[in-house]
């Protein structure tokens, strides 16, 4: 139990949420000898589930024998060594090395960015200050008082940077996205802004004041979390630093970034409809590419993934969880495998996660205060997320219901749906009349159908058990709904700590701004598990799932016994473990230790850790202008010569049609065509006798096709 009247992190000054944990959070109420069954209960599940999962747990202990042996005995090594680790370092931070370590898991990345990537760092800080700057002028002026240093972070951050994509895409249409414009907006943000800056300072010094007065995260469940959380950021900067290889940002989102760029405007790719779609996280990636390189682009992602977490424990501690276990949601969500690789790279999943988020929390401190300038700043937040993907329909029925409720219970009933309404369309809808000026579709590619369409009909009894059996397939058959070869891209944890949903509940008295994010949750999970169940469409519902797991997990720890929590702290250490072999797998490669210790260049890392480059760099030296590319089972097109130009597809079968092969090139024309080495060797080329070959290697051919 926590002591009275000890200081914790960012305490909320609303006095509906000063209480303490041991005020809101309670075992199931039982006597001593029930309490000793509850806790022998609880063992013999992390024994059973710790069991049944272990054997997907040597399956990646040895997946890293693909590689090669040294690397398995380079791992087996890292894990002695960490369990070693564990109690030497819990002793030594006993003596105060705890009151340093958020400045340490925050310094880690920026350290390595600006070593690493310095122009790109000083870029990705840049936009960020501004526009916490513009966001903090914005909160001022509607009247809006922050109650924690969280607040005054993610709130004016996540303004300032919805206000930005709406100008970026004024820009966009008018041909002006040039550095220079950049580089103007962003500094005339500061100069006229400018006394909104330091208070960005002075809540980054209160939140590391605050934490090291917050006794609780001395606990061994404090070491665990910290020390695991320190790794996973290490992990992610060897992903944020080094040229991306995921098949999403090559395909999609860098290669519309750089013809933003290039083009210096707004128009559509001819040959990727994707380019079509709401694009804000495209446009803060442009201005980020513009000023800072390739870098600085690939940074907007996880700047957003931060800003996810912060958001996540500013919810927790919002609905009572306490210190600890916001801080035990928090990571326990940013581990989540799928999740730390989707926030790592350069795509737009987790950027909607925040959006999403945020008009939740902005409903919770309506309800808190009354104040009805919550309401129409939570609508803002999701009018940006509606322009940063379609997918954020998921949350529009729970978020339209909350949102009318708090209108209907306002004086001036007509005028508040109506500023709420504006809002929306203002913020929220540009992006679709653009779409339906260009196409005559406010959706396309998609249909407006698509929205309630479910992507395969079940009658009642089979739609039914799919929903019952979607957990399980989620967490053991992944590959279904996580694009890579990781059986379980969940992990473990909800597998391992789903009882203390049980064990653990709220007082009868305690506020029940959980239940609403939980009805949230709820909604967004029956809309989403019906239309398209794929986990990088779900992270809203599954952190917040995570973030309230992890703070019932930390309330049990605070309430049981020493030897109890021993067990626990051995199942957290597992279930970490468990996710950070996983998010290896599909994060770590062996040049990026080459790349980082500085043997090879960005070429070279390339040319190993991506099979697809070495052909697209050889047609830089032959392009001409205007020169369209096709590629087959070649689709980095952001490393393309021209990422306008350059098309790509997957045959859906093997060896490759002749007839579809042959109605790929027919129309558009293209200059150059990409064939697997394999295919070519099987003959595939056939009926193109006046194609020339003009590069070959152990991956793919290069063929310049002649004039028609």
């Amino acid at each position: 139990m926590r002591a009275p009247g000890r200081r914790t992190l960012a305490a909320p000054a609303s006095s509906t949420v000063k209480m303490a944990v041991d005020e809101l959070w309670e075992l199931t109420p039982s006597g001593a000898g029930l309490s000793r069954l509850k806790n022998a209960v609880w063992i013999v599940w992390l024994t059973a589930a710790a069991s049944a999962t272990f054997p997907l747990f040597l399956w990646h202990v040895q997946y890293f024998q693909r590689p090669g042996t040294k690397f398995l005995t380079l791992l087996l090594i890292a894990i002695c060594g960490l369990a070693a680790w564990f109690p030497l370092y819990h002793r030594l931070r006993q003596r105060g090395l705890w009151r340093y370590e958020l400045a340490v898991l925050a310094g880690l990345p920026l350290l390595a960015g600006l070593i690493y990537e310095t122009r790109g760092t000083l870029t990705t800080l840049w936009l960020f200050i501004s526009a916490c700057a513009l966001g903090r002028w914005v909160l001022e002026r509607a009247g809006l008082k922050t109650s924690n240093g969280l607040e005054e972070i993610v709130l004016p951050a996540g303004i300032g940077l919805g206000l930005l994509a709406c100008a970026l895409f004024a820009l966009g249409l008018t041909g002006a996205l040039y550095p220079l414009a950049f580089a103007l907006l962003l500094t005339a943000i500061c100069l006229i802004f400018f006394r909104c800056i330091p208070p960005l300072w002075t809540a980054i010094g209160s939140l590391y004041r605050q934490w090291g007065v917050t006794e609780e995260f001395r606990s061994g469940l404090g070491t665990v979390l910290i020390v695991f959380a320190v790794v996973f950021a290490a992990c992610g900067v060897m992903v944020i630093l080094a040229p991306s290889v995921a098949y999403d940002v090559l395909r999609y989102h860098l290669a519309e970034v750089k013809a933003y760029s290039a083009q210096h405007a707004l128009r559509p790719l001819p040959l990727l409809d994707a380019s079509y779609r709401p694009q804000n996280t495209e446009l803060w990636m442009t201005l980020a590419y513009a000023l800072g390189g390739q870098p600085a682009a690939q940074m907007v992602s996880p700047v957003f993934f931060a800003l996810t977490l912060l958001m996540l424990f500013a919810i927790a501690l919002r609905t009572g969880a306490g210190t600890l276990g916001s801080l035990a949601g928090a990571v326990f969500a940013g581990t989540i495998p799928f999740l730390h690789w989707t926030g790592s790279v350069a795509k737009n999943d987790v950027v909607l996660a925040f959006f999403l988020l945020a008009p939740l929390y902005a409903y919770l401190r309506w309800r808190e205060t009354g104040n009805f300038v919550w309401i129409r700043l939570g609508v803002f937040f999701l009018a940006i997320a509606a322009g940063i993907k379609e997918i954020a329909v998921f949350a529009v029925p729970p978020s339209a219901v909350f949102f009318a409720l708090a209108a209907w219970r306002q004086p001036r009933r007509l005028r508040a749906f109506g500023s709420l309404a504006l809002i929306f369309a203002v913020f929220g809808l540009f992006w679709y009349v653009w779409d339906f000026s260009l196409t005559g579709n406010p959706v396309y590619p998609w249909r407006l159908a698509a929205a309630v369409s479910p992507h395969r009909r079940l009658e009642w009894g089979a739609a039914t058990l799919r929903y019952l059996q979607l957990p399980w397939r989620m967490h053991f058959s992944g590959q279904r709904f996580f694009e890579s070869l990781l059986p379980n891209p969940l992990g473990i944890f909800f597998v391992l700590f789903a009882p203390v949903w049980l064990m653990v509940r709220r007082r009868t008295g305690a506020i029940t701004l959980e239940r609403t994010c939980l009805l949230f949750t709820a909604a967004y999970v029956a809309y989403w598990a019906t239309m398209l169940a794929t986990l990088r469409f779900g992270i809203t519902p599954i952190v917040i799932l995570a973030v309230f797991t992890g703070a019932r997990l930390a309330a049990l720890y605070q309430n049981s016994p020493a030897w109890t929590n021993r067990v626990f702290l051995g199942a957290c250490v597992y279930c970490l473990w468990f996710a950070l072999l996983a998010a290896a797998i599909v994060e770590i490669n062996a040049p990026q230790f080459q790349l980082f210790a500085g043997t090879i260049d960005k070429a070279g890392y390339l040319c190993q850790a991506l099979g697809t480059y070495p052909s697209l760099e050889y047609l830089k030296t032959q392009v001409a202008p205007g020169d369209r590319v096709l590629g087959v089972e070649n689709c980095s097109a952001a490393y393309a010569p021209d990422p306008a130009a350059f098309d790509c597809f997957w045959p859906p079968a093997w060896p490759i049609n002749r007839a579809e092969l042959e109605a790929r090139l027919r129309k558009p024309q293209f200059r150059f065509l990409i064939l697997p080495t394999g295919q070519v060797d099987a003959g595939t080329p056939k009926g193109l006798d006046d194609a020339a070959l003009l590069y070959r290697d152990a991956a793919f051919c290069v063929y310049r096709l002649a004039a028609k």
